[in-house]
């Protein structure tokens, strides 16, 4: 899902000044036979070695792999540090419900949004690899949800083992295309625990996720000095991509060019006639997205191309099946073109990597956006109290603890439930409704 939109975060997600382009966007039916052909493989195998008699499970879409070791790494964790962990754990069920307060302002003001000014609301909907994620995306996305994931689910059996609550298996699994890992705890032993040792196991799973987003934004802040050892600081802009048929493409930029300037002219013969245009230096994304972000169609932009010179391209009119895309309503020049800061790798670097080194920070920062903003979402929407989610379990055990085990306090659990599964699911809707599930990323 995407929750937030802002000029901000679309010049951190390495988005084109006019629009997200999916480059190596696949249709739904190409998805659908790699994801047939892949688990009847996983099928076939399965029959052949009898992977079920080696702790391993198959079912369709589904495959999951049991191993002893994880639950003594668990038992490892829990015993070393028991009474610092109680602590984190007791932050984490503070954590929890700030983060829940905060799912629920977040969906409220979207909603509010989508009714009454749809074009300020954020596009909502499922992560789905190869309609909702390009392909593009998908090596970045499967790394990060795999860490997110498993990470989230050991911090479970970690807080699990600390209260003396028994593991009943522990693994890691694969869902349909996305990998993660699973931790069950003793349904009989869960519910002896006491509420507070409950609680601290539910809200453990998002400690790490809620730790992980502010983490990573401080890295993404400060990007340029976490990788100061082997690649300089910004000297332009690099195209990631150029879209077909594009602006771009036809006036002959491609992928990998380095924007050092641009300049700006109204029409193709201001530039012809060699008039004075709207130059601006261009040291990293932001400068080329500040720069570009007022074009308009019949615009001639200029770009200053390291080692190959001044390129120029007509801006036009966003072609007809993005206009309605949520990055592209409020669109009016068009070129086709995502690009990232451009970070000069040192001579060693190159000696290492050779001419992939340049491409490197990028594959870094698309990592690090996904894994800070999969950690986020997976708190944010983890903690909205529904059924199954922690957020849930959390409330309800919480309640108990504090006022006792009441049909009054199941039913305003309930009611809470409710009411967060009705705002996830109109802001699903509604999204849908105004522009479709559209690529997001």
């Amino acid at each position: 899902m995407k929750f937030f939109y802002s000029e901000a975060l679309r010049k951190n997600l390495n988005r084109d000044f006019a629009l997200e382009e999916d480059f190596f966007l696949v249709s739904a039916g190409d998805v659908l036979m790699i994801f047939l052909l892949f688990w009847l493989w996983i099928v076939v195998l399965n029959r052949i070695f009898k992977l079920h008699e080696r702790g391993v499970s198959v079912a369709p879409g589904f495959l999951m792999i049991r191993t002893q070791r994880v639950n003594q790494f668990l038992d490892r964790c829990a015993e070393k540090l028991r009474g610092t962990w109680k602590k984190i754990w007791d932050l984490a069920i503070i954590l929890g419900f700030l983060f829940m307060f905060l799912a629920f302002f977040v969906f409220f003001s979207n909603l509010f949004a989508f009714i009454y000014t749809p074009k300020q609301a954020a596009p909502v909907a499922p992560i789905i690899p190869g309609i909702t994620i390009s392909l593009a995306s998908l090596p970045y996305f499967f790394i990060a949800v795999a860490v997110v994931i498993i990470v989230h689910e050991l911090s479970h059996g970690v807080a699990a083992r600390t209260e003396d609550v028994e593991i009943k298996s522990a693994g890691f699994l694969l869902f349909l295309f996305i990998p993660g890992g699973f931790v069950e705890p003793e349904e009989e032993s869960l519910n002896k625990a006491p509420l507070r040792s409950r609680a601290r196991i539910y809200a453990a799973g998002t400690m790490p996720n809620i730790t992980m987003s502010f983490a990573l934004i401080v890295v993404l802040l400060n990007f340029s000095l976490f990788i100061a050892p082997m690649w300089g600081g910004p000297q332009g802009v690099m195209l990631t991509g150029v879209r077909d048929e594009s602006p771009a493409e036809i006036g002959g930029l491609e992928n990998g060019d380095i924007i050092e300037k641009v300049t700006i002219y109204n029409n193709y013969s201001q530039y012809v006639s060699e008039l004075d245009g709207n130059s601006s230096k261009v040291k990293d994304m932001t400068d080329l997205f500040d720069a570009l972000e007022d074009t308009k169609p019949n615009n001639t932009v200029v770009f200053a191309i390291k080692e190959r010179g001044n390129i120029p391209v007509n801006v036009s009119e966003p072609p007809e099946e993005l206009k309605e895309s949520f990055e592209a309503r409020d669109l009016e020049g068009y070129i086709g073109i995502s690009y990232t800061t451009y970070y000069p790798p040192k001579d060693f670097t190159k000696t290492i990597f050779g001419n992939q080194s340049k491409w490197l920070p990028f594959h870094l920062t698309q990592l690090v956006v996904w894994l800070w903003l999969l950690s986020f979402i997976i708190a944010l929407v983890n903690l909205l109290p529904i059924p199954p989610f922690d957020g849930y379990k959390l409330l309800g055990v919480t309640l108990e603890w504090k006022f006792g085990a009441t049909p009054k306090t199941q039913t305003i659990t309930r009611i809470i439930g409710i009411i967060a599964a009705l705002l996830l699911i109109l802001n699903l809707t509604l999204s849908y409704i105004i522009s479709g599930w559209t690529i997001l990323f």
